[in-house]
């Protein structure tokens, strides 16, 4: 993500994060500043892992919530690992949030192990 801003009298600063997406990033601005995200709904399953990643990294324990619970409807085959592996990264900061998840998780890994 790449913004310019600029101050009267300054020249532009320019502010750069690599390590995650434009929109991630926008959409955990937005929960910053309303305590939602409009279109969380609509995201799916990379998307929510990449807003469960930044609630890890920037420790925004409600939007981990949030996350979590929208997560626990998207669990597939190709989700469920890192779901499980955010879940788990979660439980081990002691927050307990993170148990709809993880039993959203390992409910789709019994029910679908011999797919696995």
């Amino acid at each position: 993500m790449s913004e310019s801003v600029s101050e009267a009298g300054t020249a532009p600063t320019q502010i750069r994060i690599h390590s995650h997406s434009a929109a991630s990033f926008r959409r955990m601005l937005e929960f910053l500043y309303s305590n939602s995200i409009a279109d969380l709904a609509g995201c799916g399953a990379r998307q929510v892992m990449a807003l469960l990643q930044l609630a890890n990294e920037y420790m925004l324990h409600p939007l981990r919530a949030l996350c979590e619970h929208a997560a626990a409807d998207l669990v597939s085959l190709d989700s469920v690992g890192g779901f499980l592996l955010l879940s788990s990264r979660s439980s081990e900061e002691g927050d307990e949030s993170s148990g709809v998840l993880w039993r959203s998780c390992v409910q789709f890994v019994c029910e679908h192990r011999e797919q696995l």
